[in-house]
């Protein structure tokens, strides 16, 4: 298995039972799952968000949320989400700018991680790697690597 390339999720996999409510209502977020969150929950496109009575405009690849909310949902302490958010930001993974009842959390390399042609890549890269742990489906596989690549070309 390589570990190049881009993966897709639905955003709606925060609300699958299957994974979400049961477990999170008992156990809280993993950092992996925190920062899966923050990605998942970043805009796709300009828009503005209400807070209060003023609208913060929201670039492609930020989300804005409160510190307090972000504890609320990950079932962290407001303390541990500080943490985690500064640890992201010397990682260089985000960047952040406070405003009043909320923070302004943009994804670094957000279109990298998002872009049709990364996940084209992969699928291209992926395919001999494919072929290779399972020969005897070699047509298959291949076919099926050709149409997924039609569909995002």
């Amino acid at each position: 298995m390589s570990l190049h390339g881009n993966f897709g999720s639905p955003r709606a996999i925060w609300t699958q039972p299957l994974f979400y409510p049961d477990r999170c209502f008992t156990e809280g977020f993993t950092k992996l799952e925190a920062w899966l969150w923050l990605v998942s929950h970043a805009v796709t496109h300009d828009q503005v968000r209400q807070f209060g009575k003023k609208g913060l405009p929201l670039q492609r690849g930020q989300c804005a949320a409160s510190t307090r909310e972000l504890a609320a949902r990950w079932m962290w302490s407001q303390g541990r989400t500080r943490r985690f958010l500064k640890s992201l930001k010397s990682e260089s993974l985000i960047d952040s700018e406070p405003f009043t009842q909320t923070t302004l959390i943009t994804i670094k390399n957000y279109d990298q991680m998002q872009s049709v042609d990364s996940l084209s890549d992969s699928l291209k890269r992926s395919e001999p790697e494919m072929v290779a742990a399972h020969p005897s489906r070699r047509g298959r596989l291949t076919a099926v690597a050709r149409k997924i690549l039609q569909r995002v070309a």
